[in-house]
């Protein structure tokens, strides 16, 4: 209720994304956009978007045990709010679970991400929750 109050599509959110829609997230990440340029995206500066980045990072973890079929949705919507509005702090935590998320369904891209969440994490609170994350779920895929 607090997301759709919030303008989020939970609809979408909570139901896997196309293979179109992955794909072509995938194609703007690897294809169009540098891990620099990522990181030079800047920091978000509007309220209501970083608030609604914290609440998909904790609904993350509740879904991790409740319904782990939701978690490509929440960390695809993280990646893509981050794209469109900015870095947030927990940006980094969305692109290392999208990362797993994409290694898990056999896309190589997921490697990258994990460095790319590395790199965004750098002075963050969030650098542990990071590291953990990369090195055990990422680190062991070599990208093509």
């Amino acid at each position: 209720e607090v997301l759709k109050q919030l303008g989020e599509d939970v609809s979408v959110v909570f139901n896997t994304p196309s293979k179109e829609s992955i794909e072509s997230l995938n194609n703007l990440l690897l294809r169009k956009t540098t891990d620099d340029s990522v990181i030079a995206l800047g920091h978000c500066t509007q309220r209501r978007a970083e608030f609604v980045m914290r609440l998909y990072h904790e609904l993350n973890f509740a879904f991790f045990v409740y319904d782990p079929t939701c978690l490509l949705g929440i960390c695809f919507r993280m990646v893509s709010l981050t794209m469109e509005i900015g870095s947030t702090e927990i940006s980094a935590t969305a692109f290392a679970n999208y990362g797993i998320e994409l290694i898990a369904r056999g896309y190589s891209i997921g490697s990258r991400l994990g460095t790319l969440a590395l790199k965004l994490a750098e002075n963050s609170k969030y650098i542990s929750y990071v590291i953990a994350a990369v090195k055990q779920y990422n680190s062991w895929v070599v990208e093509p």
